[in-house]
């Protein structure tokens, strides 16, 4: 996709930041009060997770851990997720507000597995229909973004060949992806996503570059780009084509029914 952009108009940081959470609360609520829209979710999950016949899709992640609240962003193009983090605990500070910037590439079926199995999470899947293979050009713009990276491995990699004795497994979240997935880790050891920042170099930011290959606009926001922002943007550009090189064709809920109500059991057991 050639050109210029368009840029649209997003959302007060004050409301979107705050969007994923609030979806999260929402869904729980809905799917404890109505057995048959629970029903229907649990059916829908048996669909295969790579999605049909859709070109890309992207990911808006619902959690209730406290860093993670604020949501997250990722891509899956064809059957490989995406995924650029603030993954390495040891080389983070303030919270994981900045740290190394560190990309995943994951199998998708074995990715949302563990998303909603071992993290607890629930994810919102925007898929879209390129009409055009743009992997290999989306592949291209992550390495003008990422010219050098290095492989890198987490604790788990090493725990794992030397088997301590004494040493527990480390339970670190990158760690916990690689053993339940056997991702591929890439330290960015150049230019602006060198170093994960949650108010500039983002993962909204860094989806976002990518998604500008099939002509998504980008959205005008201050200062920081946020997941919630994001989602509420996909969600009105769901059905739309409108002459775009692509079209949001459909949204897909990807949860754990059983899971997120025995989580919402807990949160009410332990109100006073």
């Amino acid at each position: 996709m050639s050109g210029q952009r368009r840029t649209r108009i997003g959302i007060p940081l004050s409301v979107a930041a705050f969007i994923p959470s609030w979806l999260l609360k929402r869904m729980r609520r809905s799917i404890a009060a109505d057995e048959t829209l629970r029903k229907r979710l649990m059916e829908a999950q048996k669909e295969p997770a790579h999605g049909g016949h859709y070109d890309v899709e992207i990911f808006i992640h619902l959690s209730d851990v406290f860093k993670e609240s604020f949501g997250h962003v990722d891509i899956a193009l064809g059957d490989k997720v995406i995924s650029y983090a603030n993954y390495d605990d040891s080389k983070t500070i303030l919270f994981g507000a900045i740290s190394d910037g560190v990309i995943a590439t994951v199998d998708k079926a074995r990715y949302i597995d563990h998303a909603l199995h071992s993290e607890n999470k629930v994810l919102i899947g925007f898929r879209l229909r390129t009409g055009h293979d743009y992997q290999a050009q989306m592949e291209e713009k992550v390495h003008e973004l990422c010219p050098v990276l290095e492989k890198w491995e987490p604790p788990y990699a090493a725990w794992e060949r030397e088997r301590p004795a004494g040493r527990p497994a480390p339970q670190d979240g990158a760690s916990a992806l690689y053993r339940d997935t056997g991702c591929t880790f890439w330290k960015v050891k150049k230019r602006k996503y060198r170093f994960f920042f949650c108010l500039n170099t983002n993962c909204v930011s860094f989806a976002d570059e990518l998604l500008g290959v099939i002509g998504i606009d980008k959205v005008r926001h201050s200062g920081t780009l946020s997941p919630g922002e994001y989602y509420a943007y996909l969600d009105r550009q769901l059905g739309l084509g409108g002459g775009s090189a692509f079209m949001v064709e459909e949204k897909h809920i990807y949860l754990d029914a059983e899971g997120q109500l025995e989580r919402l059991a807990r949160e009410e057991a332990a109100r006073p």
